[in-house]
């Protein structure tokens, strides 16, 4: 069993009064400025490196999903802080470990079961940049955008079941934010999300 010195209570408001910027790998992440953003927090996905580095990585689906390039641009990250919610990701790649000291593992509960956050665990959805929201709200985050998070094309959630689910989660989470004074935005004009404000990239 891999054991983890990292413990998610350490990050708990650990960035108060903070504004996020939450990225996923969709077209529109190529529309992102990051000189405009210089005072943002930076939380992206599972191979998000492919296009930036950010300063925390969320990984909650299974290492052995990704197909290897995919899979080789996560085990060679450069990032420090990587939250996942199985502490044994790290031995899912047969030729070595993955580096288990920059592992936070955090608990999950399904949103439609926590509609206004109050079991104090991390609210999924069936996307990975839905758990890297609230990952930013616990953090301190006040103000949290999404960009690259557009479902377009996309292999397993971009059709109408799954797309229905995602709208209806992200407005579950969008009602839940505006009672706690969180602010949630897309910045994507292409998104498939269309229960979060939308707001222009600045």
């Amino acid at each position: 069993m891999i054991k983890l010195n990292k413990k998610w209570s350490d990050y708990i408001d650990k960035h108060p009064n903070s504004k996020w910027l939450v990225c996923g790998r969709g077209p529109s992440i190529k529309d992102l400025d990051l000189d405009k953003y210089k005072d943002y927090k930076i939380i992206g996905v599972n191979d998000i490196e492919n296009i930036l580095k950010p300063d925390y990585l969320v990984i909650v689906d299974s290492l052995m999903s990704f197909p290897p390039a995919r899979k080789e641009v996560i085990r060679n990250t450069k990032c420090d802080e990587i939250f996942v919610n199985n502490a044994q990701f790290g031995r899912q790649l047969s030729d070595q470990v993955f580096d288990s000291k920059r592992l936070i593992e955090i608990k999950l509960v399904n949103c439609r079961k926590d509609k206004d956050l109050q079991s104090g665990k991390i609210v999924f959805s069936n996307n990975s940049t839905f758990v890297a929201c609230d990952i930013a709200r616990r953090m301190g985050g006040i103000e949290i955008n999404l960009i690259g998070v557009d479902f377009t094309g996309h292999k397993s959630l971009d059709n109408e079941k799954q797309l229905k689910r995602i709208n209806e989660d992200y407005e579950l989470l969008v009602k839940a934010f505006d009672k706690k004074e969180i602010k949630l935005y897309n910045l994507s004009s292409k998104s498939k999300i269309t229960t979060i404000p939308w707001k222009n990239l600045k």
